[in-house]
């Protein structure tokens, strides 16, 4: 049976997906980390014994490895940062990375996290901020099945690198605010990202050239995005506070004629809270999503319908379908 492993604000919850006509039921306690912040969940990479690999990052200083196991979730401590401050991983050939306060990018390796130095020399670097004045973070990081990488600096746009981290280049306007950016599975040249002005930005090309889809949105201020069985499934909002939060869906790729559908089967008329970042995910055609409230919706029809599978948790920062 499918599994929903969610990072709150208080540890990390094991979720059975809920059967067919039923919903989930009410809280659980926590499997791990009870009592800490779960900041971001990531699947996969050849860092450690294969693609079965789960990655926690804990109160934005220390990443985890975890498992599951007959008893529930075994985890151990990978390596930790006294600065600065982590915001996502990505596991990406053979090494994790992870985006950082101050938009810095680093690699894991022998069990400490080190500068890519490259990153630090982006052409226009000096131009990244945030709108109130903050320094910039990398928010995301996404990589195709032919290895070029994605990193989605907050706010800065996505840069790319397609020659292994060696150099790195801008692709979507610097003042593009985007909140993540992601390649659709086995993925070699398409990727798509949650914008916060201008809806659903997607590529064709490896990043060279964007398109923006807002069409059919009731607002244009996106905060996740993932893609499930050649659907993009998007979250929208009036904007950063998350007033009428909800989640939209459109084939990857299709013509601009063709419009976003309002998901709306099993799911309340409005989310009082954005959908955010990293609380979005997919394999083939099951969906996950979690709220703010504490909520955990499960599709198996790549995001036609829904239906609840948890309720009453804390916060929710991360969602990771096993």
């Amino acid at each position: 049976m499918s599994a929903i492993l969610v990072g709150t604000e208080d540890g990390i919850h094991v979720i059975a997906a809920p059967p067919s006509g039923s919903s989930g039921a009410g809280r659980a306690p926590a499997d791990a980390f009870q009592g800490r912040s779960i900041h971001a969940l990531a699947r996969g990479g050849a860092l450690a014994d294969g693609d079965g690999a789960i990655w926690a990052l804990v109160d934005g200083r220390e990443i985890w490895r975890v498992e599951r196991d007959e008893e529930g979730l075994a985890t151990a401590l990978v390596a930790a940062s006294q600065a600065p401050d982590l915001r996502c991983l990505h596991p990406w050939s053979d090494v994790l990375l992870a985006g950082a306060a101050g938009a810095h990018l680093l690699r894991l390796q022998e069990g400490e996290l080190h500068l890519v130095q490259p990153f630090e020399s982006v052409e226009g670097r000096e131009t990244w901020g945030t709108p109130w004045g903050g320094p910039p973070d990398v928010r995301s990081i996404a990589s195709s099945a032919d290895g070029t990488l994605y990193v989605n600096v907050h706010v800065g746009g996505v840069v790319r690198s397609d020659d292994e981290g060696q150099s790195f280049l801008p692709t979507l306007p610097v003042d593009v605010d985007v909140h993540q950016v992601v390649v659709p599975p086995s993925s070699r040249a398409r990727v798509v990202a949650a914008t916060g002005m201008q809806g659903l930005a997607a590529s064709a090309d490896h990043g060279r050239t964007w398109e923006y889809f807002t069409e059919g949105m009731h607002a244009s201020y996106c905060r996740a995005v993932t893609v499930a069985d050649g659907t993009v499934l998007v979250s929208c909002s009036h904007g950063p506070s998350g007033k009428e939060a909800a989640l939209y869906r459109r084939p990857l790729g299709a013509p601009r004629a063709v419009v976003f559908e309002r998901v709306r089967e099993g799911v309340p008329e409005w989310h009082d809270d954005n959908i955010d970042t990293g609380c979005l995910d997919s394999i083939y055609t099951r969906v996950a999503y979690g709220t703010t409230s504490g909520e955990v919706f499960w599709s198996e029809d790549a995001g036609r319908s829904f239906r609840r599978a948890a309720s009453g948790l804390s916060g929710i920062r991360a969602v990771l379908i096993l």
